[in-house]
């Protein structure tokens, strides 16, 4: 009996130990499965504290971003959030309370780290230590070190996600030298990246890190020099497994490979969220993943609740201050990067000539990377006004040689025809530069207050401090004694369109393109025009391409205009579509020089025929007839504004009654002039109606059409 139940008691005790098992065996079986795993990490750069969703600049916000992380928590997945700079300034949202609004958001998203760009150095070196320390997130910035050799920021984190043991460093851009106020960076060493690089992922190697992320602030901007550029570093520097790149606003959708390294880079202002896909069997990396989420794909996603709060809380607090309205402008105020950055804009007239009245200059030069936004036409507000100027930059006046304006100059249009920080605006000159000539030989036709510059001269020069202390690679400027210091821009722009009370600026030709040698060795070579009174304004529309002259050394500056050529001149002007579509005159075939422009011309009512039913090609225009055209053109086609006083001319009485109006308009334009009449001797002017334009007076027109205001 006992050995019976001996026996009992075994079998149960090995049927309870097979049972009791099973479910180990079974887990250790699933996790033999499940070795492979994902960690997703979404990222940002170059925010310049656009917070809010905003369909206008296709803007996701915060918002939205920590709604879609914390659904992805949701779903399981594991989440890490970066950024790679440019996050504390560019709004009023954050300049107001000097970047610690951003701090409040970044720590309700949740990142983990952050790198800092150039611009998060705008208040100062101290503020952003100060800024970071508040965060809840870790900042990387391994090439940055006082002069001391401190270290206010992580050299280096690796942080165990998942069994993985993930290895961060960061890179600023040595850039931030002169695209920050060079105060900014006073006793502090940006080393240069490739070789921080290197030794950054030695160091991480040697502590065991198994995947390499680098978050720089460097971009990928030809205009960077290679070293300095996020795909220099990972070429140079073997061992990054991840890039999360900023700075140079550029949008990879897929991002890029190069070598055994993913380039990730989502553009600017949260148009897109930045989400890497990271697949591991165990530790080891199998796949690794890039992608955008757009702006639209984002538009049914729901905006976090405590982050709208923290927003209402800084909006109320900045409501007093941003509502105030300064002012009204009669037309949009030009302030996207792909224009001020390139070429003149009426914001940058506007800017400069503030800053040129404040501190009563000769010239006013500042850098089109300053203005950040456009305003629109209608009440101006403080907001937009710091919006377009959100840097703390303050005027200054200096005192520079004519040549050393033009050197000055030269390092504005240096990268044109690409995109630069560096594009000067300008007010209280003009200048011509060849876009195809070596960089530092650009420039040339620089005339200040309409005289040529003087090389030798001393002029006062207004600018922006970060210009004066060598910003932007402004050398020049570099220990120069500073002759005066003014408000900020933002400041000095506001109470200028408050004592305009609206204002209308316009581009008025300060800033042309134009061919260095050809069209001047041809205007150069004109002997008719030398010492006659329209000679620079001949020089200047051939040397723009709107004539030619009649040989290499006649210009014919006497000689009559024909309506033919009036049409061809402002066709060309114009950029006018070219049609060989015939115009239903019987004295013009199709076939003729003018032909192409005339339809044009007609249809848009600038010119018309005559009863018979012929165009007249070849006849003589009067001046009556001519100042009727362009002011068609100007006023009726361009729809520029007439304003001022009818002007009154000696000869009114012979003024066509068909006409009059068209010329008072001509003449309120700035476009065409009246002549002294020198019987009068008091300064009386007499318009000559049925006089015959000639080639000199056109050619003024065309001077007078850049220049119009």
């Amino acid at each position: 009996m006992k050995k019976k139940l001996s026996l009992l008691l075994a079998l149960l005790m090995m049927m309870t130990t097979v049972f009791t098992s099973l479910p180990v065996a079974a887990e250790e079986a699933k996790d033999a499965k499940t070795t492979k795993h994902e960690i997703v990490i979404l990222h940002t750069n170059d925010v310049h504290a656009r917070v809010k969703a905003d369909e206008r600049e296709k803007a996701i916000g915060y918002g939205k971003i920590k709604t879609y992380k914390e659904e992805l928590v949701k779903e399981g997945k594991t989440v890490l959030m970066l950024d790679a700079g440019d996050t504390f300034h560019g709004t009023t949202f954050a300049t107001i309370s000097r970047g610690d609004s951003i701090i409040k958001l970044l720590n309700e998203v949740g990142y983990d780290y952050m790198v800092p760009g150039n611009h998060d150095f705008n208040y100062g070196y101290q503020r952003l230590v100060e800024l970071t320390g508040k965060g809840n997130f870790k900042t990387l910035a391994s090439n940055v070190v006082t002069e001391q050799g401190k270290r206010d920021f992580l050299e280096n984190d690796i942080k165990e996600v998942d069994g993985v043991k993930i290895g961060f460093f960061g890179l600023s851009t040595p850039e931030t030298y002169y695209k920050s106020h060079p105060s900014n960076t006073k006793g502090i060493v940006i080393a240069e990246p490739v070789e921080v690089a290197k030794q950054q992922v030695a160091a991480l190697k040697a502590k065991g890190a198994d995947f390499i992320v680098a978050i720089g602030h460097l971009g990928i901007d030809e205009s960077t020099k290679e070293a300095e550029r996020s795909e220099g570093v990972i070429k140079a520097v073997p061992g990054i497994d991840l890039f999360i790149d900023g700075h140079s606003h550029t949008a990879l959708p897929e991002g890029k490979v190069i070598g055994s390294t993913l380039l990730a880079q989502t553009g600017s202002y949260t148009n897109n969220l930045g989400k890497i896909t990271l697949t591991f069997d165990g530790n080891k990396i199998e796949n690794k993943k890039a992608e955008l989420i757009s702006y639209e794909a984002m538009s049914l996603v729901k905006p976090d609740e405590k982050i709208e709060a923290i927003e209402k809380e800084v909006d109320e607090a900045n409501k007093p201050f941003l509502e105030k309205i300064v002012g009204k402008t009669l037309v949009d105020l030009e302030g996207r990067r792909e224009f001020n950055r390139k070429q003149e804009t009426n914001l940058g007239n506007l800017v400069t000539d503030a800053m040129r009245e404040v501190s009563k200059a000769d010239i006013a030069i500042t850098n089109g990377g300053g203005i950040r936004a456009t305003i629109e036409k209608g009440d101006v507000t403080m907001g937009e006004v710091l919006t377009a100027f959100p840097f703390t930059n303050f005027t200054v006046t200096v005192d520079l040689t004519g040549k050393e304006v033009i050197a000055a100059l030269e390092n504005g249009v240096k990268a044109a025809p690409e995109l630069a920080g560096s594009f000067c605006q300008v007010s209280g000159l003009t200048f011509k530069y060849d876009d195809t000539a070596k960089a530092g030989e650009r420039v040339f036709d620089v005339m200040v207050a309409g005289k040529p510059i003087d090389l030798e001269k001393t002029y006062k020069v207004a600018t922006n401090d970060f210009i004066a202390g060598g910003g932007d690679q402004y050398d020049v400027f570099k220990g120069k004694t500073e002759t005066g210091q003014y408000e900020l821009l933002s400041e000095t722009l506001a109470k200028y369109i408050a004592a305009k009370k609206e204002v209308n600026p316009q581009v008025e030709g300060r800033i042309t393109v134009a061919k260095k040698d050809a069209k001047a060795a041809e205007a150069k070579g004109f002997e008719d025009i030398k010492g006659m009174w329209a000679e620079e304004f001949i020089k200047y529309s051939v040397e723009k391409g709107y004539f030619s002259g009649l040989t290499k050394t006649k210009f014919g500056p006497n000689n009559s205009v024909t309506r033919a050529m009036v049409v061809a001149v402002l066709g060309r002007y114009e950029n006018a579509a070219k049609t060989e579509e015939k115009v239903e005159f019987s004295d013009v075939t199709g076939t003729e020089y003018y032909a192409p422009y005339l339809k044009w011309a007609k249809d848009n009512k600038i010119v018309a025929g005559y009863e018979d039913g012929t165009f007249k090609p070849n006849k003589e225009i009067t001046r009556a007839e001519l100042a009727s055209i362009m002011t068609r053109y100007l006023r009726d086609y361009k729809k520029m504004e007439v304003k001022g006083e009818a002007p009154t001319f000696s000869d009114d009485a012979k003024l066509p009654a068909w006409a009059k109006t068209d010329i008072y308009d001509c003449v309120k334009l700035g476009i065409i002039k009246g002549f002294k009449d020198k019987d009068k001797n008091d300064g009386t002017m007499f318009y000559d109606p049925t006089g015959y334009a000639s080639r000199a007076q056109l050619a003024t027109i065309f001077y007078n059409l850049d220049h119009a205001k």
